[in-house]
């Protein structure tokens, strides 16, 4: 599977470590704006990550800064991306079954590059559920069209 990543200066290192994990287990890993620990800023990196999931260029993005947040807001800023900070494998899981999460987020000042690691695998084995997820996620894509979704929730939400 194609893997877009990329990150700022402060997630430079851990960028470098989730790329090792991923060509270490053979995916063909694209990085989008090489930051060398320099500044540089999140929102182009987040942008260029983003378009080549959405566009279909990369099945998945990963993106890495500080706090993870900047670039979780940035990534989601783009039609078709659903990009989710996580904490550890089971947030990651949780975000690729239950909102269809194709952009991976993660603070490197908080997350531990083998916690990285381990949520990108939890992520990648995870399979999009159907049911209550899909028409939520599809509710998500009607407000990116500009449309006001319709609370469709029931007991077994």
């Amino acid at each position: 599977m194609q893997i877009t990543i990329s990150g700022d200066h402060r997630g430079h290192g851990a960028v470098e470590g989730v790329i090792k994990h991923l060509n270490t287990l053979g995916h063909d890993v694209v990085v989008q704006g090489a930051c060398d620990g320099e500044a540089c800023d999140y929102p182009v990196r987040s942008l260029a990550v983003a378009q080549d999931v959405a566009e279909g260029r990369s099945g998945l993005g990963v993106l890495i800064c500080g706090s993870g947040i900047g670039v979780s807001i940035a990534a989601n800023k783009v039609n078709g991306v659903r990009a989710a900070l996580v904490v550890d494998a089971a947030h990651a899981q949780g975000a690729r079954e239950h909102n269809h999460a194709n952009v991976l987020c993660f603070a490197a000042d908080r997350t531990s590059v083998d916690v990285m690691c381990e949520a990108v695998d939890a992520w990648m084995h995870a399979e999009p559920q159907p049911d209550r997820h899909a028409r939520r996620v599809e509710q998500m894509a009607e407000i990116e069209r500009g449309s006001s979704p319709q609370d469709q929730a029931s007991s077994s939400a």
